[in-house]
């Protein structure tokens, strides 16, 4: 099987945009052929399929969802970063670019996200075995809903939870996305009709 390298997959993963951090603009950024990141559609560092700088990413066949993002030198502030759903294992791409908003890349790569049921959160100190006897659980779940294997957590797919607060963003956490389905509040009010003593 040949190998093909993520910036080779496609067209627009090639094309170089001029450099924010150095002088270059369409050649490489140094003597020695390296390029500064965000110049191209590339995983971005906490996506599936991301390397993390220590060697490019490679087509592996398997479909699992990522979210590519390209910066622009030219624009200010949030606006400077784009982003898309692709694919680590054939290298789709999303023709929808989003800014600021890699929720709706998220959204694109896995379009049936709203069919998968709202589960309970793993644990943060989840041993190994609940872990695998989460996802499990959680597979079993989804085939009875008759979702896509490549929906399920242990597919590199999605979970749906309730959150408290301002963590409302979705993440790629313990190899599949976690989505936000809702907020609850979390705050418990106390009326004790008078001020609390600290000491």
């Amino acid at each position: 099987m040949t190998l093909i390298r993520w910036s080779e997959s496609r067209d627009d993963r090639t094309e170089l945009q001029p450099c924010s951090i150095c002088t270059a603009t369409d050649s490489a950024c140094g003597d020695n052929g390296f390029t500064h990141t965000g110049r191209r559609w590339e995983i971005g560092i906490t996506w599936p399929g991301s390397t993390f700088g220590r060697a490019e990413a490679v087509l592996d066949g398997a479909c699992r969802a990522t979210v590519e993002d390209l910066h622009l030198p030219d624009r200010i502030g949030p606006d400077r970063l784009l982003y898309r759903g692709a694919c680590v294992g054939c290298g789709w791409a999303a023709d929808r670019h989003h800014r600021r908003d890699s929720n709706s890349a998220i959204e694109d790569a896995l379009p049936d996200w709203r069919r998968v049921p709202i589960v309970e959160r793993l644990a943060h100190d989840a041993s190994n075995k609940q872990r695998d006897r989460w996802l499990a659980q959680v597979a079993d779940l989804y085939a009875a809903h008759s979702l896509e294997l490549q929906y399920a957590p242990g597919a590199g797919g999605v979970i749906r939870t309730m959150r408290t607060g301002c963590g409302t963003r979705s993440h790629w956490s313990h190899g599949f996305y976690d989505v936000c389905a809702g907020v609850i509040d979390d705050v418990v009010r106390l009326d004790t009709g008078k001020q609390m003593e600290l000491f």
